[in-house]
């Protein structure tokens, strides 16, 4: 989920007012470093009775605020940071089709060496909407980037999948993180020989485990090899050569694993029909949090592993050689 909320582009369908005509302020946003630029997603929600709420959605005047001034308040300093707003899909976020109007996009956006989010400091989105006096606002803990223990970010640890055991992977957070993405990125080189040529540099991304707690994961060796006969098709003609795994893991605030939680909360068999919906959003729903990413690059793989991938029967098919 981490690896994806940088560009979450939702709204909530969920809206149910049958008072008259309140400002809902729906808002998806999460600091998220590295990254040169920051975008929240900022729309109202509400039924109008006079109106199909189908032609509300395809109205672009009815999801975005007009003459909106929102910014991002360092707590610590005082100093506030405007965004800008701007349309989404000039900078590859367009919106999924559905039912609500695709184009415009529009999000806000600041540079992230606006206002150089540091980590254990809190952060305050604010919204003034024009004609209304309140000010809509939530803060967030900015997360710090999370260390990599296993494999070593140090030292030449290479990684092991065995068929019958487990890989361990550890790393530290901080006391503000509450959730964690795990991935790899598989880094090897291709050469199709009815084209000849050079070996080409290519890569693919394993995705492990989204929304986790704990700080340390037991990967079934076994399903490297599996990951590996997914993500990369069988040809004859290509030879491929493994380099080397970069391991990535992703951290994100209290605020995500509260969205999360709650959201699983009511699911199943035995959910009720009341489910809890999660906001840090004051007059509105949504959620503002923050997020960090670290690496650890250029990982081996045992020789044993490495024959395995060569020859064992997931992925002997794919043509590795040493």
């Amino acid at each position: 989920m981490l690896f994806a909320f940088c560009t979450m582009i939702s709204c909530d369908n969920d809206l149910v007012l049958t008072d008259e005509y309140k400002d809902i302020p729906v808002v998806y946003g999460v600091l998220s470093l590295p990254g040169s630029e920051q975008f929240i997603r900022i729309e109202k929600g509400f039924i109008d009775p006079m109106t199909s709420g189908l032609e509300i959605a395809m109205n672009p005047d009815s999801l975005y605020y007009q003459n909106a001034a929102v910014s991002i308040l360092d707590n610590a300093t005082g100093t506030e940071y405007p965004l800008s707003m701007v349309d989404g899909a000039e900078f590859n976020f367009p919106r999924d089709p559905g039912i609500f109007a695709t184009s415009p996009n529009y999000l806000y956006k600041s540079e992230t060496n606006a206002f150089n989010p540091q980590a254990g400091q809190v952060y305050t989105l604010q919204i003034k909407r024009a004609d209304l006096e309140s000010l809509v606002t939530a803060s967030t803990v900015m997360v710090d980037v999370p260390n990599i223990v296993r494999p070593s970010q140090t030292g030449a640890s290479s990684l092991d999948f065995s068929y019958a055991q487990n890989t361990i992977l550890k790393w530290n957070g901080d006391e503000n993180s509450g959730l964690y993405d795990i991935a790899f990125d598989i880094n090897y080189r291709e050469r199709n020989v009815l084209d000849g040529g050079n070996f080409e540099n290519k890569s693919v991304r394993w995705f492990v485990r989204s929304n986790y707690e704990e700080e340390t994961y037991e990967l079934e060796g076994i399903s490297f090899y599996g990951a590996m006969a997914n993500l990369l098709n069988e040809d004859p003609n290509v030879i491929r050569k493994f380099k080397n795994l970069d391991m990535i893991v992703a951290a994100g605030g209290q605020e995500v694993k509260e969205y999360v939680r709650i959201g699983q909360a009511n699911s199943g068999l035995t959910s009720s029909q009341d489910i809890p919906v999660y906001t840090n959003i004051s007059e509105g729903r949504g959620i503002f949090s923050s997020r960090q990413e670290t690496r650890n690059n250029g990982v081996p793989i045992t020789a044993r592993t490495l024959d395995s991938l060569i020859n064992g029967i997931y992925t002997k098919h794919l043509n590795f050689t040493e």
